[in-house]
């Protein structure tokens, strides 16, 4: 682990200003047209809602503003029109609101975390994902596809770094605690997830 490593994992501990930035602008997004989420019986009719990722699209503001979470109305909105919509963290929040408001798990967690790529190429990204765990116990993660099985809860970040040729370098999780009437996830508290030491 270098120096940029300990770095980003420090700064880490204050990612409860994410969660409250995400939550504003989610807030803000809601004044855009918005349309009902709606209930789904499984995570496969989730994954053709979102066109198995094909509608990502960079956030992007005049070119001023580079990353804010979308609320789902207005997602679904454009979901329904088959607009693009979002990147990463927007699927995410998606994933997480649909999966609470239908009761497909009994946690949903909405998950972001820091990637190096392995050498030569050592850059650093980051990536949001849903977490959730089944009335079985069972964890999984996903973002644009199928679910994937993890084995506890750590494992989202270093599973989907994989994905990507990356190392994960350090996460949080926030528990969707709730999904209010009007389809706001409501974040509970901040937890650091970092991967095991090598």
């Amino acid at each position: 682990m270098n120096l940029k490593d300990k770095f980003i994992q420090f700064a880490y501990n204050f990612a409860w200003f994410t969660k409250l930035y995400f939550s504003l602008t989610m807030k803000i997004s809601q004044n855009l047209p918005n349309c009902v989420v709606p209930l789904f019986f499984n995570t496969e009719q989730i994954i053709k809602t979102l066109n198995y990722g094909k509608l990502y699209k960079h956030d992007n503001i005049a070119n001023v503003i580079n990353d804010y979470l979308i609320h789902p109305r207005v997602i679904q909105c454009r979901l329904q029109q088959e607009k693009s919509f979002g990147d990463c963290d927007d699927h995410a929040i998606y994933w997480c609101a649909a999966i609470k408001k239908s009761n497909l798990a009994k946690r949903v967690w909405f998950s972001i975390f820091t990637m190096k790529g392995r050498w030569p190429d050592d850059t650093y990204q980051s990536h949001a994902v849903c977490v959730f765990q089944e009335n079985d116990e069972k964890f999984y993660w996903c973002d644009y596809g199928k679910p994937n099985l993890i084995e506890k809860i750590e494992d989202f970040q270093i599973k989907s770094a994989n994905l990507y040729g990356c190392d994960a370098v350090c996460g949080t999780i926030w528990e969707i605690i709730e999904v209010k009437n009007d389809d706001t996830p409501v974040f509970g508290k901040t937890k650091l997830v970092l991967p095991p030491k090598k």
